[in-house]
């Protein structure tokens, strides 16, 4: 039973076999998308580059493209940041700030005692 079509094409396994002995297979077991993961990636901006060289198990793709964030955590990570610096700054200048009234105690301390000496010194008569 013959069917007509527009298109006809006679198999010609000649050609068809020496194409398929000829080329390697580039392709890598089960490093296939399904439909839902490309448009995953596609929306995410993370599809890989496609000529890169992928190895038989290697899960880096996947694990290095999956990106779970939009710009409202981003927004929320910049604040939470910014928090984060404005406290440390004051954590810094109060240490800063403690550091330069113990110096200043010390200093005064220090002088104190110098005093005393040149009290003692000028009340003890020389030999």
């Amino acid at each position: 039973m013959n069917f007509t079509t527009p298109y006809s094409f006679e198999f010609q396994p000649d050609i068809h076999a020496e194409y398929q002995k000829n080329q390697d297979s580039l392709t890598v077991p089960d490093m296939s998308y399904t439909v839902r993961e490309l448009l995953e990636k596609f929306t995410t901006n993370s599809i890989p580059p496609i000529h890169q060289q992928a190895s038989e198990g290697d899960e880096s793709y996947d694990d290095a493209h999956t990106i779970d964030v939009d710009l409202v955590d981003i927004m929320v990570n910049r604040e939470k940041q910014f928090e984060l610096k404005q406290q440390l700054k004051t954590e810094q200048t109060k240490r800063e700030n403690e550091k330069r009234k113990l110096k200043s105690e010390e200093l005064k301390a220090q002088q104190e005692e110098l005093e005393a000496l040149r009290a003692l010194k000028t009340n003890v008569d020389p030999l």
